[in-house]
């Protein structure tokens, strides 16, 4: 643990960038097709690749959410968003990330400090599933639990965490 935005100490998950990450329970998102996933990151190294969200089934990118290389990237059903998005706008400092997902397709909004900064639409939707350590913060996998390559995990502090069953709207993003 480590320091949040607020300056409270042992409030806030700290990421080296190597072998730091947090499993989450895969059921989670049972039963849920729209979602948002609100999060408070600092990044401040260009690493590769810095994950807000990473599951799995089988190996592919059912659900991946961050940046790789320049650009911020969601990874939905094995398929990949536009990239519109430049990671530096999510680094150097304190940034609130919100990503929802409409219920009943694939469409998504990336919210930066309560801005709405991108829209994407992909053409699959469907019930995402996950292994067993599959669903993860911090890490690309390219196995369940696993596989992770250098430069692909989060290197940074992640603070007030969240995972919401229903898309929130522009108005509640914003509040």
């Amino acid at each position: 643990l480590t320091t949040d935005r607020h300056g409270e100490v042992a409030k806030a998950f700290g990421f080296d960038g190597v072998n730091d990450y947090i499993s989450l329970p895969p059921s989670i998102f049972n039963q849920v097709d729209g979602f948002t996933i609100s999060v408070w990151v600092n990044i401040n190294t260009s690493n590769l690749g810095h994950y807000i969200i990473s599951g799995t089934l089988k190996g592919g990118n059912d659900l991946l959410i961050g940046t790789y290389g320049d650009y911020f990237n969601i990874f939905y059903l094995e398929q990949q968003g536009r990239q519109s998005l430049l990671a530096d706008e999510i680094m150097w400092g304190w940034k609130h990330i919100v990503v929802t997902k409409l219920p009943g397709r694939a469409s998504f909004s990336v919210f930066i400090d309560g801005l709405l900064r991108d829209k994407m639409n992909l053409s699959k939707n469907g019930q995402l599933r996950f292994a067993p350590n599959g669903l993860m913060i911090g890490p690309d996998q390219d196995s369940p639990g696993g596989g992770f390559q250098r430069g692909q995990l989060l290197n940074g502090i992640v603070d007030d965490y969240r995972i919401y069953n229903r898309a929130l709207s522009e108005a509640e993003v914003k509040a």
